[in-house]
């Protein structure tokens, strides 16, 4: 797997993600090619995020101001929720591009997808919780 780093990064956010990224590198489905790390902007509530193209074995996860500003362990828990993200999100955007297809009332469609979001982010959430637990 190739990981690209954004040269906006801060040199020492950069060694600290690229570590982090190394660490858990046995997380990362084998089915990805290239990683990408890149800087979030405008966000203030959220630390990091992650976009998975399935098709072309690529996923980017931005960093956001607040990553920095975060002590080791939510940085490492950070960087691990990510990388589960990856596994995760090819499944749920086929779920969504079928409701897309399937389910013509807006209403009953955005209810489905709000709920299908917050599952995704729960059980990402456990799975780091119980990943962080055993390291």
């Amino acid at each position: 797997m190739k990981l690209n780093l954004d040269k906006n990064l801060r040199p020492d956010l950069s060694a600290k993600v690229a570590a982090l990224i190394n660490q858990h590198k046995w997380i990362i489905p084998t089915w990805l090619h290239t990683l990408s790390v890149s800087i979030g902007h405008g966000e203030t509530d959220i630390v990091a995020k992650c976009h998975v193209d399935h098709e072309y074995r690529q996923a980017t996860i931005q960093i956001f101001d607040r990553f920095a500003t975060e002590n080791n362990e939510f940085q490492e828990s950070t960087i691990i929720h990510e990388l589960i993200h990856i596994h995760t999100s090819p499944i749920i955007d086929y779920v969504k591009t079928t409701l897309d297809e399937t389910i013509k009332d807006d209403t009953q469609r955005n209810l489905i997808t709000q709920q299908l979001d917050r599952l995704h982010e729960g059980i990402t959430c456990d799975l780091e919780y119980a990943i962080g637990r055993k390291i």
